[in-house]
């Protein structure tokens, strides 16, 4: 180790204490990242850490993550930081060597001499090892029908395959469950993988795609037909390019589409603009994974710091697939699509009849079904809706009404109102205060509470989480109220999507003072 002698004082050289700091620390802890909101590339920006603070980090191994410094290496900081920590230059990590179009993953596949049993040899060799004794026919047909089909050989194939003493029994087995039509929903699972197919959108509402399955047929029928990969890959990427009015090759191109995406939409412009972002990188993202072998998505902010991806190349395959959208498309020819309208013709003729008789007898039975429907609400209250839910009670003078979800609203509220005896809806003039209130990216007043009274239907107030929740309507002064009214989609202003998002199980409280609350109604 060198060392020198400075104002008499023997220390530990510098140089060997910042040599560890730039190889060790300054990837993370520089003027750029400044993880942790530090920076070790000066004397003057790291002299708040240069403590016993940093060294007993680095003692417990904490620092570097992943196991810390060698033992030898915690000893020279130590000792430099005992010694004041003598420093005198600005310090650099050094630079890694970034891969160019020669970097050998990048390379072309070329053909090597010799078969794969010779490579497998020369690898276990130096260790003593050799490869294992031939597997039995009957252990070997049992690994070949798994791996090929992911199912068990049956008696019979076993027995079949056993007796058959032929030079080419072997191959005939592999022949026999290549052709299975097992083979390609057992490897084509593979591909979905490696592509993240998924038969749902994922995020928030995760909502089935139930039109997901000709794409995923389509993988499994390549592999059945054994589609040359460079055609599989380029059907993917631009199969309506490719076979135009082709709907067997168009679905192909599901392919782009077949990852998360969020279907709840922002009314947020900025907003709308990521989610549109978001979409186009988990398609420039699957492309490259899938067929090039490389994350590129790193280059969505800055050029790859390893690979040969720069930013502009990142943007120029985001502005090729940039007129690819989420949406659904008929998957069928011309020819199919007209067959298919001869043969619904009839159908349809029979459904239209069958409405129209059904019509008449909903309309010869109109005033029976009335006061049979009038004589079951007289018994029953009528349920809980999205659509729209009241609760009424016998005319009661209040200053204060409190809802209260011991469940929360699952779904939220678009309007409340209560009403007097007089049927006036006085819910827009009174203050409404509330348990909580969700608070969206970008948009803060997109759920604000002062949507369940604007007598308004187009948004909606949102508690924060799932627990309990209440909603307090404060009166100028007493009035008598005979009914609440309340709903999450109430005009079907959202088409229906919160049909299976409401509250069920509600108390409903009054106060005339603040203080002593009474029970008014509730979902029992």
């Amino acid at each position: 180790m060198r060392a020198f002698f400075l104002f008499g004082l023997s220390v530990v050289a510098w140089a060997d204490a910042t040599d560890i700091l730039s190889r060790r620390c300054l990837s993370c802890h520089n003027d750029s990242s400044r993880m942790g909101n530090l920076s070790l590339t000066s004397r003057q920006s790291a002299a708040n850490v240069l403590t016993a603070k940093l060294l007993q980090r680095v003692e417990r191994g904490e620092m570097p993550p992943g196991g810390g410094l060698p033992l030898e290496e915690r000893a020279t900081l130590k000792q430099w930081i005992d010694a004041g920590a003598p420093w005198t230059t600005t310090l650099s990590a050094p630079l890694r060597p970034k891969a160019s179009s020669n970097w050998w993953s990048l390379q072309p596949i070329s053909r090597q001499q010799g078969n794969i049993d010779s490579f497998i040899d020369a690898a276990l060799a130096p260790k003593g090892l050799k490869r294992s004794e031939p597997a039995d026919k009957r252990t070997l047909i049992r690994r070949l029908t798994f791996d090929l089909t992911g199912l068990p050989p049956t008696p019979a194939e076993i027995e079949n395959y056993l007796k058959d003493t032929s030079p080419k029994a072997y191959e005939t087995l592999i022949d026999r469950l290549l052709a299975s039509p097992a083979y390609g929903e057992r490897w084509g699972r593979h591909w979905l993988d490696v592509i993240r197919f998924g038969e749902s959108h994922g995020y928030e509402q995760n909502h089935i795609r139930p039109n997901a399955w000709p794409f995923r047929d389509y993988v499994i029928n390549a592999f059945n037909r054994d589609l040359p990969f460079n055609r599989f890959m380029m059907e993917q990427v631009a199969g309506d390019l490719l076979s135009p009015g082709n709907p067997a090759v168009e679905v192909a191109t599901g392919f782009l589409v077949a990852g998360t995406h969020d279907t709840v939409g922002n009314s947020n412009l900025a907003a709308t603009r990521q989610q549109r972002a978001d979409d186009l990188d988990d398609i420039v993202n699957a492309t490259a994974s899938s067929f090039l072998g490389l994350t590129v998505n790193c280059a969505r902010c800055h050029n790859h710091k390893f690979d040969p991806i720069e930013q502009a190349d990142y943007y120029r395959i985001a502005a090729i697939f940039n007129g690819v959208t989420h949406a659904e498309r008929t998957w069928a020819s011309p020819a199919a699509l007209a067959s298919h309208e001869f043969l619904a013709r009839p159908l349809e003729a029979s459904i239209r009849t069958a409405k129209d008789r059904l019509q008449g007898l909903t309309q010869s039975t109109t005033s029976s079904r009335a006061a049979a429907e009038a004589k079951l609400r007289a018994k029953h209250r009528d349920p809980v809706s999205p659509f729209g839910t009241q609760e009424t009670w016998k005319p009661t003078q209040l200053r204060l009404l409190r809802l209260t979800a011991p469940k929360g609203f699952p779904g939220g509220l678009d309007e409340l109102e209560l009403f007097t005896s007089d049927g006036r809806n006085i819910a827009p003039t009174a203050r409404i205060t509330v348990s909580s209130t969700r608070i969206a990216d970008g948009n803060p007043d997109a759920y604000h509470s002062r949507h369940l009274n604007d007598s308004a239907f187009d948004k909606r107030w949102f508690p924060e989480g799932s627990g309990p929740a209440t909603i307090t309507i404060e009166l100028p002064s007493p009035l008598e109220t005979v009914r609440l009214a309340w709903s999450t989609d109430r005009p079907r202003a959202f088409q229906g999507k919160f049909e299976q998002n409401t509250v069920s199980m509600y108390e409903i409280a009054y106060s005339t003072d603040g203080t002593k609350w009474l029970p008014l109604a509730s979902n029992e």
